[in-house]
């Protein structure tokens, strides 16, 4: 599975996830499941809110798993 892909169902959806992150568009957030990719400067940020939101996302899962 992409990291990007993991962290956005950990979130409970493109929808969700941008709803909780709050300063992105659902377009925004689903731009990068379609790209396969997380900006990184988005990284930071989504831990902190995932610790916030008591939603269970590391530093790992913003890398691909490899085969």
């Amino acid at each position: 599975m992409r990291a990007v892909d993991k962290i956005i169902d950990k979130f409970g959806g493109v929808t969700r996830m941008s709803e909780i992150l709050g300063k992105r568009t659902i377009t925004t957030v689903a731009s990068w499941k379609q790209r396969g990719r997380i900006p990184s400067s988005w990284n930071s940020k989504i831990l902190l809110i995932a610790r916030e939101q008591n939603i269970s996302v590391s530093h790992e899962d913003f890398f691909d798993e490899q085969p």
